[in-house]
């Protein structure tokens, strides 16, 4: 049987016997064009228990738009809102968009409001807002802060840290100041019936103090949106996380000798935390011993953990090499790559420089027809397309 492996709007086809193929997984693709649009404007005018927001504000207002930067989908929803904001009588000069510093995807040319880019370490840019229930003292960026109404629109998805990422976390810790979002990027061990109360409670409780009630999540397809969810936040939250969990999960009949996975989207920029959630759930599909293939276009910037990993030539000490690391905004991922070089052979097709990849633990692939050789070798594949969104299980 012949199989199409997608990544980074390429695919490679492999012909496989049937019975050496342990399961595929194909991603559920969303909607684009006029579709996504309606969706949003559905979503945006039928809040879950909260008033649409442009309700919540009056003429004078200023207003925030804090926005997820990593989906072009989210420049459309926001544009959606900015519309109706400016009908309900807001000035174009009291409206602002405000993305983290990672910006993957370019700006929608139309919406014609003012842009902010978040940079944690000006402190200039930084301002107190409140303290926790717990005694943490919260810094976020100063636009959010001095507005009038913040409404966050994020992606949802995991990290590679493992957590829930979405609207919440776009304000905080995305917003934030570098030290909170230091403290926010070491791996998160999520367990028992509380563990998403925990991951994400502190973030909601910073939209209660921030006023920010009103958030949109969008849960992606593998290209454009599979559900568009707005209202208050922690119905958002659960509705959204739910519907998540049941577009993309994968749970295989077993483990493989050879899991080959492809990275989907094509847009450039720091590809490191997608590789990671990749590796994750390849991680969570092979054999120990195996092989992994990922194919992307992927060059991920080498920060300080990751060039920790360059210096090290057995995969058995990578781990122990980032002792210290923690705090550093790249740790997760490199703990990942470490974990899994130590647990399986990984294969890599990507835009990374092939002594860089080789200096990871990983060895490069020249073309993504390579792939097919591998799995012509292995007595047993998975295959999963958008690996990188995949949350993936086998017994």
């Amino acid at each position: 049987m012949q199989f199409k492996l997608g990544f980074a709007g390429e695919h490679v086809e492999i012909d496989l016997a049937d019975d050496r193929v342990v399961a595929a997984w194909n991603a559920p693709q969303g909607v684009l064009g006029d579709a996504l649009e309606a969706m949003a404007v559905q979503a945006l005018g039928a809040p879950d228990e909260y008033p649409r927001f442009e309700q919540a504000v009056v003429p004078g207002d200023k207003v925030v738009i804090a926005l997820d930067p990593n989906e072009p989908v989210a420049e459309r929803v926001a544009r959606l809102l900015v519309d109706s904001l400016l009908k309900a009588g807001v000035e174009p000069g009291d409206l602002t968009l405000v993305a983290p510093v990672s910006r993957r995807s370019e700006p929608d040319p139309e919406l014609r409001v003012s842009r902010a880019t978040h940079e944690p370490g000006d402190t200039s840019s930084i301002a107190y807002l409140a303290s926790t229930r717990e005694g943490r003292r919260i810094y976020l960026n100063r636009l959010l802060v001095d507005a009038d109404a913040v409404a966050p629109v994020g992606v949802i998805g995991q990290a590679a840290t493992g957590r829930w990422c979405g609207p919440w976390s776009t304000t905080f810790p995305g917003l934030s100041n570098a030290e909170t979002r230091s403290a926010y990027a070491r791996p998160w061990e999520s367990s028992g019936p509380s563990s998403l109360e925990r991951d994400t409670g502190e973030a909601l409780e910073v939209s209660w103090l921030l006023g920010s009630r009103f958030h949109v999540a969008i849960v992606p397809g593998g290209q454009g949106a599979l559900e568009i969810i707005a209202g208050r936040d922690d119905r958002v939250r659960d509705r959204a996380i739910a519907a998540y969990e049941r577009h993309w999960s994968f749970k295989a009949p077993e483990r493989a000798e050879l899991v080959i996975a492809g990275l989907g989207a094509a847009e450039s920029g720091n590809w490191l935390d997608p590789l990671a959630c990749a590796l994750r759930s390849c991680l969570n599909l092979v054999q120990r011993g195996g092989r992994i293939v990922v194919l992307s276009r992927a060059e991920p910037a080498i920060g300080p953990a990751l060039g920790r990993l360059l210096e090290v030539n057995e995969p058995r000490a990578a781990r122990e090499t980032l002792r210290g690391a923690e705090n550093e905004s790249d740790y997760a991922a490199a703990l990942l790559i470490a974990q899994t070089s130590e647990w399986a052979d990984v294969f890599l097709h990507s835009a990374l420089d092939p002594a860089t990849a080789e200096s990871l633990g990983m060895t490069p692939l020249e073309r993504p027809g390579q792939a097919a050789r591998l799995a012509a070798q292995a007595y047993s594949v998975i295959l999963v397309n958008h690996a990188e969104k995949t949350l993936a299980h086998a017994p």
